[in-house]
């Protein structure tokens, strides 16, 4: 729990720098759509400050089920291109990634949070349209559980790989 609160502290602390450090808020918006292995389907927004860091914020459910479960997820994240100037085929970019996410079934219940440091490529495919791959290690921290039956036991694997795809459109 002590880990967790570090964890807060020091994201407040860098939200805080990043604000005072550009010129927010900015002309480069877009709305995305994507699939990961923890966002599943998600839709959010993005904003660019300074045309170097970025903000986003998303949400993502579960669509298909196979079984009873229920995903929801809610994500905030700070990031930053690697190079100024655009010097490859792909843009690079880090960010830094806190989740929250709430899984459901006929056995357990779990809410989480979690921090989730990435490394993303991006790809412009047209003036307004761009395509983007992320992959990083999430570390999760369980707020809430709750056992439902004694049939079965889960819990969340505390690192797990995260990886996903994302298409982002330009706001003009």
């Amino acid at each position: 729990m002590k880990f967790l609160f570090c964890i807060i502290f020091i994201c407040t602390i860098t939200i805080s720098v990043f604000a005072q450090k550009t010129d927010w808020p900015n002309k480069n918006n877009s709305i995305f759509i994507g699939v990961g292995n923890y966002e599943y389907l998600n839709v959010g927004f993005n904003t660019s400050i300074k045309q170097k860091h970025y903000v986003e914020v998303a949400v993502g459910i579960k669509p298909w089920g196979f079984n009873s479960s229920k995903y929801q997820m809610a994500y905030f994240c700070l990031g930053t291109k690697l190079f100024k100037e655009r010097t490859f085929i792909f843009t690079p970019n880090i960010h830094l990634k806190c989740l929250l996410w709430n899984f459901s079934n006929d056995y357990n219940r779990f809410v989480v949070l979690g921090i989730n440091p990435e490394f993303r490529i991006t790809k412009t495919i047209k003036n307004n349209l761009e395509f983007s791959l992320t992959s990083g290690i999430l570390y999760n921290s369980p707020l809430y559980y709750q056992r439902k039956t004694y049939l079965e036991i889960g819990w969340p694997k505390q690192w797990q790989p995260s990886f996903g795809v994302q298409f982002f459109y330009f706001i003009k």
